[in-house]
């Protein structure tokens, strides 16, 4: 090549290397650089998706932890109503501790009948049968008294009506009582 502005003559040989330079360099930058730049691209995107999955993780975590300790309040809450069932041979003793809560309530009692004992899995009932007369409103209380002061007790049916003349306050009253108790042969199971 001349430097006073002669041109620089092309041969086959130069083309040739010229055409292998560029496939060189494209080589490098499909194999070297391209791969790279996916690399860095795949840890940003797989970066961003793991902040998102730590993120999911302490949230689930923390709703976790909420709910065990609801449980765990629910369950120190259901130890402390926890009813201790008598045994069905206490029957004498809860006849009169029902009929003392309706005279203490101001209600006469006509009858008071037991049934036969029923077997359950758990627990067995013996069902009562109660009928009287009062004022209405302390028969409302009474029913919801014996919830209160025997809590191994339900009313199961009750019916309310009048007793007498208009005017009267006095209302007839009939409760059928399930009374939860122990199973007989506790000790045997």
């Amino acid at each position: 090549m001349a430097l006073g502005g002669s041109s620089f003559k092309h041969t086959d040989v130069d083309t040739i290397a010229c055409t292998l330079a560029l496939a060189i360099a494209g080589a490098a930058f499909w194999v070297g650089v391209k791969p790279a730049l996916h690399s860095e691209e795949d840890t940003r995107r797989l970066g961003s998706q793991m902040s998102l999955s730590n993120q999911q993780l302490e949230d689930a975590q923390s709703q976790y932890r909420k709910v065990r300790q609801e449980i765990d309040t629910c369950r120190a809450r259901l130890a402390e109503l926890a009813i201790v069932l008598d045994a069905p041979d206490q029957l004498a003793s809860r006849q009169d501790e029902v009929s003392k809560v309706f005279s203490e309530a101001g209600l006469s009692i006509n009858q008071l009948s037991v049934g036969a004992v029923e077997r359950g899995e758990l627990l067995d009932v013996i069902p009562f049968r109660l009928s009287g007369s009062g004022a209405f409103p302390d028969v409302v209380a009474t029913m919801h008294t014996i919830r209160e002061v025997f809590p191994d007790m339900a009313v199961t049916v009750f019916q309310i009506g009048s007793a007498g003349g208009a005017g009267d306050e006095g209302v007839g009253f009939s409760f059928d009582i399930a009374w939860y108790v122990g199973h007989e042969d506790a000790d045997q199971r």
